[in-house]
């Protein structure tokens, strides 16, 4: 089910939001590995590449009871439909939702102790210049964690999870972030890495 979904992750209109809705459900296990790699403190402000359908934010929030969380997505459905799911938390100025990309992050400088994205830098304009704009809103010896599931459709061989994740961590090396650290996790349909680094 999950390649089927992903052929329409970014479409417009009601059959992008299914699609992205479905492709969520699916991932709800992955978020939760990237939250408990995050080493989430009650104070942190946390911000969210490409949130979906909300879910992981609003685990965050009730995590982080004393700080702040924000989200981006390009997709103005999932804005929609992530401000209705966390409709509390955005009320009570806990949580703010924007609709934009990671090329181009709606925040000022070192606003945030913390940002990860799931499954989205396929998706990026820019990877390399979207992890620097990423750093210019993390503050110094905050972490960034992108984590990716390398998919495949019928008929097309699926990259490996090992080279993906030297790919990714070597991104993150050129363009500045320190203590880069590359962590694989067994998955379906396709095992999971994610890599992690600190704003020098």
């Amino acid at each position: 089910m999950s390649s089927f979904w992903e052929r329409f992750e970014g479409s417009t209109g009601l059959l992008g939001l299914i699609a992205e809705v479905m492709v969520a459900r699916d991932h709800q296990a992955i978020n939760d590995w990237v939250i408990s790699l995050l080493d989430l403190q009650p104070k942190d402000r946390v911000l969210e590449i490409d949130f979906g359908p909300g879910y992981a934010l609003r685990k965050i929030s009730r995590i982080v009871k004393e700080g702040f969380v924000a989200g981006i997505t390009p997709s103005e459905p999932l804005w929609r439909h992530a401000g209705s799911r966390n409709r509390a938390a955005i009320k009570a100025g806990h949580l703010e939702l924007r609709v934009g990309t990671a090329h181009a992050l709606p925040y000022p400088d070192v606003s945030f102790d913390k940002a990860f994205s799931v499954n989205s830098i396929q998706l990026w304009l820019d990877p390399n210049y979207d992890l620097k704009e990423i750093e210019r809103v993390v503050k110094k010896g905050g972490t960034i964690a992108v984590t990716c599931q390398p998919q495949s459709f019928e008929g097309e061989q699926r990259p490996d999870v090992d080279r993906v994740g030297n790919d990714l961590a070597a991104r993150f090396r050129e363009v500045g972030w320190s203590q880069v650290r590359i962590l694989k996790q067994s998955g379906q349909p396709a095992d999971l890495v994610c890599v992690i680094g600190i704003r020098p």
